[in-house]
């Protein structure tokens, strides 16, 4: 997995921790849960299976990037990227790599972004428990 993907899917699982963090308690260690036990119900195809099995490699597969060389980002996070301070950016990489490697291949899974993911689940979470996430949860998708 490449050093810039890393970056990628680290920032956008922060990004959407922040987004969430004060709607309910124990809401992200919720959606942390459902990531890492997520199974897929039937295979997936093509360049999304590939996709997939990279990242279920892990952060042991990322490769280095050279210490001058800038990180290529998909524009929807570069965007958001742009109005942040430069103490904010460095939080956003301070998140775990496993998690955010589980969030974005559930999210894929679900043909999502992480973003799209971590709304739809904390929606359904919130829904389903009356604003507890921790009282049940939504049947598995």
């Amino acid at each position: 997995m490449s050093f810039d993907l890393a970056v990628a899917v680290m920032i956008e699982r922060s990004l959407a921790v922040r987004s969430l963090g004060g709607h309910a308690d124990g809401l992200v260690e919720r959606l942390d849960q459902r990531a890492i036990t997520f199974r897929l119900s039937a295979p997936l195809a093509g360049s999304v299976a590939v996709y997939v099995r990279q990242l279920a490699g892990g952060d042991a597969a990322v490769t280095s990037a050279s210490s001058s060389r800038p990180v290529n980002l998909p524009a929807r996070l570069a965007a958001r990227l742009a109005r942040e301070s430069s103490s904010a950016l460095r939080d956003l990489l301070t998140g775990r790599l496993p998690m955010a490697l589980a969030w974005e291949r559930v999210a894929v899974s679900h043909a999502q972004t992480i973003s799209e993911w971590a709304a739809w689940e904390a929606v359904a979470l919130l829904s389903v428990s009356g604003g507890a996430p921790g009282r049940r949860a939504p049947s598995d998708r």
